[in-house]
């Protein structure tokens, strides 16, 4: 087997604050068991079980990974208990 070179790729610096501020918001997952769940429902149960379904937008972004785009600013998911009614 011939080892094959590396191609360097450099990124020139840059200020991704703006960046970093615009997915604040945002979770992305991955289904442990893609297999047996099917990522539509997981896409439905989800924010129903946080209790953030009208706040929150979700992806498929395949391969078992999935997104979701928190919508209002005082919307937080660290802050949600499993169960809390």
């Amino acid at each position: 087997m011939v080892a094959s070179k590396r191609l360097k790729i450099s990124v020139p610096k840059f200020n991704n604050a703006s960046l970093i501020a615009d997915y604040s918001r945002t979770l992305i997952g991955r289904c442990m068991n893609p297999h047996t769940q099917d990522m539509k429902t997981l896409l439905y149960m989800l924010p129903r079980i946080w209790k953030v379904e009208e706040r929150v937008a979700g992806a498929d972004l395949g391969l078992g990974r999935f997104q979701f785009d928190l919508t209002e600013r005082k919307t937080s998911l660290s802050n949600r208990k499993s169960g809390s009614g």
